[in-house]
């Protein structure tokens, strides 16, 4: 069964059960847990063992749901209700006034190869990434040599730091959010710059809904990425890859792996953040081997 059809399922349910009014987080939880399993044939939490908690499994429907959160302190339970205007699992994500983000919650239909993920979210200050959009082919040039290039040269613009930044206050937006994650997710979003160090940061912030964090900056980009190919007419099939096409086209030897992401993680990191990494060889030597061993 596709995780598309057991997240139908679940939202179904959860319809259903909340039909007649809001619910405690903890009822609604051990309802789901009996239900979903009669229905799918297989326990919830097996199916949707990416949400380490049920409260991550419900903000990432927040399109569906309404979670109240009780005051700190207060003792009192978490409440989940229908939103407003979303009477049964097939209706359309709602804009509220709790700024809920719909299906940007939602793991990504599609997906970038790691090349081209790298050039749309990387600035270069000497250096751009030119794409052909004829022979779907990526380069690095100079910055001078973008206007001598063939036709069919088209410079990636990548998403700004500013951009970047503010997907990270958008995140934080969302108030079925637990308030303190939101306050620390506000704080990084309020700084000056944005780098990979960034990411790690909101990643180990995130916890527990460090996937829906992902799912959003992943759908971000993407649409980011839209937009380029509309400014230039660029047919989006050409960089965006149906999940359903990876495990085809992104098969890499343990090795390959590695070596990618150590050139990723070198390429994306400032002067400073070289400067302060140490990794003896001994260690890479021997995640190579267990990389291979795998």
């Amino acid at each position: 069964m596709s995780e598309e059809i057991k997240l139908q399922i679940a939202r179904t349910l959860m319809s259903e059960l909340l039909a007649s009014g809001p619910m405690k987080a903890a009822t609604l939880k051990i309802r789901m847990l009996k239900d979903f399993e009669a229905r799918a044939d297989e326990p919830f939490d097996v199916a949707f063992r990416k949400y380490p908690k049920f409260s991550a499994f419900l903000v990432a429907n927040s399109d569906l749901l309404e979670v109240n959160r009780p005051a700190p302190g207060t003792g009192n339970d978490i409440l989940v209700g229908l939103r407003a205007g979303c009477s049964d699992a097939s209706s359309s994500p709602v804009k509220s006034s709790s700024k809920s983000t719909g299906s940007m919650w939602r793991r990504p239909e599609v997906f970038l190869p790691d090349h081209l993920w790298k050039a749309f979210t990387t600035s270069m200050s000497d250096s751009a990434n030119v794409f052909n959009r004829d022979s779907s082919e990526l380069k690095v040039v100079g910055k001078s040599a973008v206007s001598t290039l063939g036709r069919g040269w088209l410079e990636i613009e990548p998403v700004t730091s500013a951009d970047q930044l503010s997907w990270i206050a958008q995140f934080a937006d969302n108030d079925q959010l637990p308030a303190d994650l939101r306050s620390n997710l506000r704080r990084i979003a309020g700084e000056s710059g944005h780098s990979g160090q960034t990411n790690y940061r909101v990643d180990r912030e995130a916890g527990d809904y460090k996937e829906l964090w992902r799912n959003f900056r992943a759908n971000s980009v993407f649409s980011h990425v839209q937009r380029w190919c509309d400014k230039w007419d660029v047919d989006p099939s050409k960089l965006l890859v149906p999940v359903s096409a990876k495990s085809q086209s992104s098969l890499q030897s343990p090795a390959e792996a590695l070596r990618n992401a150590l050139i990723h993680a070198i390429s994306s990191a400032s002067h400073d953040e070289l400067r302060q990494i140490q990794i003896p060889s001994t260690l890479l030597l021997n995640a190579r081997r267990h990389a291979d061993a795998r």
